[in-house]
């Protein structure tokens, strides 16, 4: 997975889709997923570890990703629940 040796999770964010991209030495993950966003695209990659930790943490069935760029930290919370907040920053891609 893409945890292993370094490997970044992709988010392509557009109206209406967030798409993620992962490859390690022996898989590729590639999948769309419906969500609620109106903005510009963004692309933003992060270390999979990194998320993984911060959504076990949640038990949440919709979650919020706040992005204002892709060099700057993100922030995810439950949505309509601002009791735990994780801020991830993200790699260089």
């Amino acid at each position: 997975c893409a945890t292993d040796r370094g490997g970044a999770v992709r988010l392509t964010i557009k109206p209406g889709a967030l798409h993620v991209a992962a490859s390690s030495q022996n898989i590729e993950f590639e999948d769309d997923i419906a969500i609620a966003y109106q903005g510009e695209a963004i692309t933003i990659s992060f270390n999979p570890q990194f998320i993984i930790d911060g959504l076990k943490s949640m038990a949440a069935e919709h979650i919020v990703l706040s992005l204002t760029t892709p060099n700057h930290p993100a922030l995810i919370e439950a949505s309509g629940d601002d009791s735990y907040q994780y801020i991830i920053m993200p790699m260089r891609s």
